[in-house]
């Protein structure tokens, strides 16, 4: 076969699995369980793929969005029985997983709305609200909430002035009730310690 017609029948084919596996783990530092995973069947790779597009090849999130593909997405399809892909949105997958990057959902609320996604559709910014499952990440609406705790649980506080580690999660869990299970325990921890340190 002439060179020129061997460039045109590889240009034809589609991206084998393991050219597919090699570009996720060198572009996108994937995990080798992960890419060989999602590389290994076609509709996977292709999902995936549109994905990466949605979000802009973002390295972070593409990790992320593997990570919930991998574990979550995969234990969904296990239970239903049955893998399709075409009846998930990728660009509703690539919003999801914006929300969690930007801390908008918390992991187990992003698996949640997930699993509504997968089953039965809709836009996971609109699932969330319906559920009651945005987190609160801003410090001016938390701040209200880490005060009430902190004058509460005045005991907690001496024992993290002591030096009781274990205090801070008491406190940080106290505060995420009080948020009603919305604030963001990682910026609750940041204005708790914050506060800690003033007190």
């Amino acid at each position: 076969i002439p060179a020129w017609s061997q460039e045109v029948l590889a240009s034809a084919l589609p991206e084998l699995p393991w050219d597919r596996r090699a570009r996720y783990e060198e572009t996108f530092g994937l995990r080798g369980a992960d890419s060989h995973y999602i590389a290994s069947a076609m509709d996977r790779g292709q999902f995936f793929d549109k994905v990466i597009h949605c979000l802009e090849e973002d390295t972070q999130k593409v990790q992320l969005a593997a990570n919930y593909l991998v574990s979550d997405l995969a234990g969904i399809f296990a239970k239903t029985g049955t893998e399709q892909f075409d009846s998930l949105s990728p660009i509703a997958y690539a919003q999801l997983i914006t929300m969690v990057a930007t801390g908008m959902l918390s992991s187990r609320g992003a698996k949640n709305i997930l699993t509504e996604m997968t089953l039965n559709g809709g836009e996971p910014e609109a699932i969330a609200r319906r559920l009651n499952l945005i987190q609160i990440s801003d410090s001016a609406e938390l701040m209200p909430h880490v005060t009430a705790v902190l004058e509460s649980e005045t005991s907690a506080v001496e024992e993290w002035r002591a030096g009781k580690a274990a205090s801070l999660q008491y406190l940080i869990g106290k505060a995420v009730q009080h948020t009603k299970g919305a604030g963001n325990p990682e910026k609750i921890k940041e204005l708790l310690l914050t506060s800690l340190k003033q007190y």
